[in-house]
């Protein structure tokens, strides 16, 4: 086997763009999913509930951004003849608008606080909302607070490398 030395002689400048192009290259297949699907958004910063009582109940990133909440407990017996036993707060928020097609809205975490009491969540399932563009995102297993307790719910949201927190306020409701 014969080798052959190829000689390439990099100006600074070309070298330059192609050393950003590489870290480019790193940085998004570092920040995708396992299976390069989606990406992974950054971890929350831990806020305080003063901090999240503070963020604004409006946002946008192209356009305005539009949220809804919707927080429960539910008490339905798991099977018939068991005792009724409440499980862990929910919390629904529908997102719509805020970017301009094709790019599309994430749910990067939720925040929820009720009193001096902050529980976050960054694992959230998303799925299609209510309307084109529209998304979801479903927080389970939250805390144990007592139906009819006000909520502020803040969630963060991203479109590409932007993202903004916008926050509800809302009560928790019961369902059985």
């Amino acid at each position: 086997m014969t080798r052959v030395k190829v000689g390439v002689r990099w100006t600074g400048g070309a070298r330059r763009v192609l050393e950003m192009v590489c870290l480019g290259m790193a940085t998004l297949a570092c920040s995708r999913s396992p299976n390069g699907s989606e990406p992974v958004a950054a971890p929350l910063a831990p806020m305080s509930a003063a901090e999240l009582r503070a963020v604004p109940l409006s946002a946008s990133l192209d356009l305005p951004l539009q949220a809804s909440v919707y927080a429960w407990r539910d008490f339905m017996p798991i099977a018939a003849g068991t005792p009724t036993s409440a499980r862990g707060l929910t919390v629904s928020v529908q997102l719509r608008g805020g970017v301009v097609p094709p790019r599309e809205l994430a749910c990067a975490g939720v925040y929820v606080a009720s009193g001096d009491s902050v529980f976050e969540l960054q694992r959230v399932e998303q799925r299609a909302g209510d309307g084109p563009g529209a998304i979801e995102c479903v927080m389970r297993g939250g805390p144990a607070w007592p139906v009819g307790a006000a909520l502020q719910v803040i969630t963060s949201v991203r479109a590409g490398v932007q993202r903004t927190l916008i926050r509800r306020e809302t009560t928790i409701d019961a369902t059985s």
